[in-house]
């Protein structure tokens, strides 16, 4: 307190000092330490007023103070350079400095002002202080200052700061020597620092940087001076290209090149690497130095070299091949994977492309990288190329294209040039059997090669507009109006009697194509003109005869009498009753299968023989069935012959269940185009047509 005596209450109460607003702020580190002020004995003047009081002064590390509320960065405050602090020296509003702040440079100021009210600043970026230097420059360039015309005051002395030596150009990493700093009044340059850009002088970062030093000569403090541009680029960058990735031992290794992304390349060399000339077997990581214009010892990388063993060559060729194909030539390798060049063929060697029958023996020359070396590839014998032909398909159809039979080449070419033996034209056969096919083809370049085919093809037949396949040997097509007909060939003849009969295939069946007309006993042939009398054979000529169940099943009459007692257990499949040898009674379930394959009776019925009465549905005998119209007869005490020629009424080979008398029929009306019927009793009198068995 003894310091600030001059700053009693009664001075700072009579200050006149109104001002509303005061900006007051200074450069912290521009100005030299000073005595230290503590901020509780600013404090404690600023409570005998209301007035705010600030404290300032130029020497480093000071910083700024509000006195009356506002507190200092810093805890103390340097006062050095403040003797007394005097109301007149500066009017009412400003003191002065004594001498001893003149000496060092700096400047101490408080500041009150009237108004407990401002507020005052608390930042650093603007300066209200100068120096007492006359060659001293502030980083701050704005002086906020009371509404007074009177300053601060600065030292009068005068000091020059030179700067010299700054390299124009540097490289970023290295590091680059300061430049020298001369004080102009002889003292060593101390406390330097370099304003500006930050720069790392040992490991400087790429970029421009305008140098600008500030230090302290002797007493005087905070001098700047320029020392010019710095321009730090980056490295140069060494590179090493054309270095083999393998070498071999003992042989000669180009060295690899070398170049820098700027400046001259000089001082080169390699480092990790072999002797060039005569490698010795290893594996070396090869790096490279060397000076790239004024950039020293820069460094590079040529990766890694491997120096193995001169290699030896591999053949590799099938042991056999066949002729008329070309073969690939034989797999030449390099030992240590290297891909060999410059390759040819040595010894008895076939022609790759065709080779003939015979038995070779090959070697191969190639160079694996150190000079031509040779190897055996081993014998190769050329077999004689063989055709096979595949079983023939089985049957096929007229007029429908046929898959030849798969040919095969044992020398793994494809048959060509196929030329058929005994075959049908593949792609529009006609019906027959065709037996010991072959073929002549082309494999490959070998030609004229044979090879028989096993199997036979039967090519069914196909009639008009028919669908059925069927078999040339046993069936023919009719002709003319009847071309759509499948007639079995020779038809039927019955053996007991010696009568024949037409016979037709629809759909999967083959019926008779007439009314069964064989005398068995119990069997009629209807008078239809004569009451009571049978035996009219015109009759029977056209329409067959008429049967009932039991005899045209061919079972007994009497014990049992098949007729009304179930005789189920005696019916065959394929039963043939009193058909001929090889046929049977159709079951209702056949009759069906015919019933669906025709689409109706209007295609079975016979285009004559049926009354055209009133009603009438005329058939069109698509097939062939020609169902003539035989109707029937009954026993009642006496014979009853009926609808002759408006009714065919066939028995099934069917019993009725829970009904011993009755057994299935199919019937067709003259005026209807469905089958009827259903059930019948068996001792009635109906037409019989026999069916081909399976």
């Amino acid at each position: 307190m003894n310091k600030f005596k001059l700053m009693s209450k009664n001075l700072i109460l009579k200050i006149p000092f109104i001002l509303g607003i005061l900006v007051l702020t200074f450069c912290a580190g521009d100005f030299e330490p000073v005595d230290k002020i503590s901020k509780e004995m600013m404090e404690e003047m600023a409570a005998m007023s209301s007035s705010s009081a600030y404290l300032y002064s130029s020497g480093e590390g000071a910083s700024s103070f509000s006195v009356g509320g506002i507190s200092s960065s810093n805890e103390e405050v340097s006062s050095s350079g403040i003797s007394e602090i005097s109301s007149s020296s500066y009017g009412d509003s400003v003191a002065s400095s004594s001498s001893e702040e003149e000496q060092s440079g700096g400047s101490v100021g408080l500041v009150v002002l009237s108004s407990s009210s401002i507020e005052p600043s608390q930042s650093s970026s603007s300066v209200v202080v100068s120096s007492s230097s006359a060659t001293q420059s502030s980083s701050c360039s704005s002086v906020a200052s009371p509404p007074s015309s009177s300053s601060v005051a600065t030292s009068s002395s005068s000091v020059a700061l030179t700067c010299t030596g700054l390299s124009s150009t540097g490289y970023a990493t290295r590091q680059i020597a300061q430049p020298t700093l001369t004080c102009g009044n002889g003292e060593t340059a101390t406390a330097i620092s370099w304003l500006g850009t930050a720069i790392n002088w040992n490991s400087p970062a790429v970029n421009t940087y305008n140098i600008t030093a500030r230090a302290t000569c002797g007493a005087t403090a905070n001098l700047t001076a320029s020392c010019g541009t710095l321009v730090v680029s980056a490295l140069p960058t060494l590179s090493c290209t054309g270095m083999a990735a393998k070498g071999y031992a003992g042989l000669q290794i180009t060295q690899p090149t070398l170049s820098c992304s700027s400046g001259a390349i000089s001082n080169s060399a390699f480092t990790g690497a072999p002797a060039w000339s005569s490698p010795a077997k290893g594996t070396y990581t090869v790096g490279a130095t060397a000076d790239c214009g004024n950039a020293t010892n820069i460094v590079g990388s040529c990766g890694t070299l491997s120096v193995v063993d001169q290699p030896t060559l591999i053949c590799t060729m099938p042991s056999s091949v066949f002729e008329g194909v070309a073969m690939a030539q034989p797999t030449v390798t390099c030992s240590d994977g290297a891909t060999p060049t410059s390759k040819s063929w040595d010894g008895y060697v076939p022609t790759w492309s065709n080779p003939a029958l015979g038995n070779y023996f090959v070697t191969a020359k190639a160079n694996c990288g150190a000079g031509v070396i040779s190897a055996n590839c081993g014998d190769l014998e050329v077999k004689e190329a063989k055709l096979t032909c595949e079983t023939v398909p089985s049957s096929g159809m007229a007029g429908a294209s046929i898959a030849t039979p798969a040919l095969t080449c044992n020398n793994g070419a494809s048959a060509s040039s196929a030329s058929w033996t005994n075959a049908p034209t593949w792609s529009n056969p006609i019906a027959g059997t065709y037996t010991n096919i072959s073929v002549t083809a082309t494999c490959g370049t070998a030609t004229n090669l044979s090879a028989n085919c096993s199997g036979s093809l039967k090519i069914l037949g196909k009639c008009g507009i028919r669908t059925e396949a069927f078999d040339v040997d046993l069936y023919e097509c009719g002709t003319g109006t009847q071309s759509n007909w499948i007639y079995l060939k020779g038809g039927i003849t019955d053996n007991r009697d010696g009568k024949e009969y037409k016979a037709v295939l629809i759909g999967t069946q083959t019926w008779m194509a007439e009314n069964l007309n064989y005398a068995e006993i119990g069997s009629k042939c209807g008078n239809y003109g004569s009451w009571h009398t049978d035996e009219n054979t015109v009759i029977c000529d056209t329409y067959g005869r008429l049967y009932n169940w039991a005899v045209a099943m061919g079972l007994p009459t009497t014990n049992p009498n098949c007729n009304s007692s179930f005789c189920s257990d005696q019916v065959q499949s394929n039963h043939r009753g009193i058909c001929p040898e090889g046929w049977h009674i159709p079951s209702f379930a056949e009759w069906e299968t015919l019933n669906v394959q025709s689409q109706g009776v209007t295609r079975l019925k016979a285009t004559g023989g049926w009354n055209k009465d009133t009603g009438y549905k005329p058939g069109t005998d698509d097939f062939g069935f020609s169902a003539m119209p035989g109707g029937s007869g009954s026993v009642g005490g006496s014979l009853n012959f009926n609808n002759l020629g408006s009714s065919g009424n066939w028995w099934s080979s069917t019993e009725i269940d829970n009904y011993s008398n009755l057994a299935r029929d199919r019937v067709m009306r003259y005026n209807e185009e469905h089958f009827l019927g259903g059930n019948a009793a068996k001792e009635r009198l109906y037409s019989v047509r026999c069916l081909l068995d399976n």
